[in-house]
Order: structure tokens, then sequence, then C-alpha cells
């Protein structure tokens, strides 16, 4: 999907044909909008999980009260230069919040310095991917509920923090 010729494309279009290259037997929709509270739920309809793609914290805010108000879990991610982080929040959870305080949250935050190397949010995926398998397998083993997963490439480490709730 992230080729050249992708470039100026939006990203759900290019995503969803790279998606039906890899397997025949999928079938997306791809939506291409921005996420508000008012189409969340239509854009979101039928979600067994939601994963958390986001670069904008008031979005993700928007997200998770939506996948809330669908009762379903959000596998949250986010990265700055090297560093990402990822969990799981089911809809009883407290959240973003117990990550990013109660608010009001800026548009953007510390990856407008540091850059995204290309691998961080290819690390960050990875672990998402894993949480949503495992949820929609019945998994509860090595779920990330009410803990973050802190990934820093660059020092070589991770640290996993339990998150109230």
């Amino acid at each position: 999907g992230c080729t050249e010729s992708a470039l100026g494309r939006p990203k759900a279009q290019v995503l969803a044909e790279r998606v039906g290259q890899v397997n025949l037997a999928t079938s997306v929709t791809p939506h291409v909008s921005w996420l508000t509270e008012h189409n969340g739920r239509e854009l979101l309809e039928g979600s067994q999980i939601v994963v958390d793609a986001l670069d904008s914290l008031p979005a993700r805010m928007t997200l998770q009260q939506t996948a809330r108000d669908m009762q379903v879990p959000l596998v949250h991610g986010a990265i700055a230069g090297y560093t990402g982080q990822v969990t799981i929040i089911f809809p009883e959870d407290a959240g973003l919040a117990s990550i990013y305080g109660p608010g009001p949250y800026p548009e953007h935050g510390i990856e407008t310095t540091l850059g995204n190397p290309t691998a961080t949010p290819m690390m960050v995926a990875a672990w998402q991917i894993q949480q949503v398998v495992k949820y929609l397998i019945g998994s509860e083993a090595g779920l990330l509920r009410n803990r973050l997963l802190m990934l820093d490439a660059q020092a070589g480490d991770t640290l996993l923090l339990e998150l109230g709730n």
C-alpha cells in the first residue's frame, strides 16, 4: 500500500485495494471521510472490535466514545519517534483518560518534533494485530487490558504499565 504510486490517493482506498490483492476472500468497504461524533456509528457499524490508527488525540477520543457507545473494544496504538504504545480498552474501562488525563487534548503531540521512522508504525501495528486476533478468538491470555505496553526501539526496551480503571 505505501508506494510512490499511492501518493496523493486516499489511504482508505489504497489499503482496501491492497487487502483485496493479499486475500481475495476478503470484502473491504473503504470510507474516505473524517470520523466525527455524528458519523462514527455509521462508519463502524457491524464492527466486533475497533483499531485506533489515528494521529490526533481529539479524534482518538471520538473513536473511543464511539466504540463505547457500540459496546465494542478499542485497540489503541500511538507512535512518536522510535517509541510506541499499545493497549486494549473495553467499553467499561477508564481508557485513554488513564493515559492522557482528562483533557483538553492537543491536536498533535511530540511526534511532530520526533517524526516517525518507518519501522515504528509497523512495530505498533504488529502488537495491535495480535490484540485483535486474541480478542476475536476468545483468548484473554496476553490481552493488554488495563495495561499499557510501551515500546522503545531506540533503546531496545519495553515497559508494561498498569493503568487505573
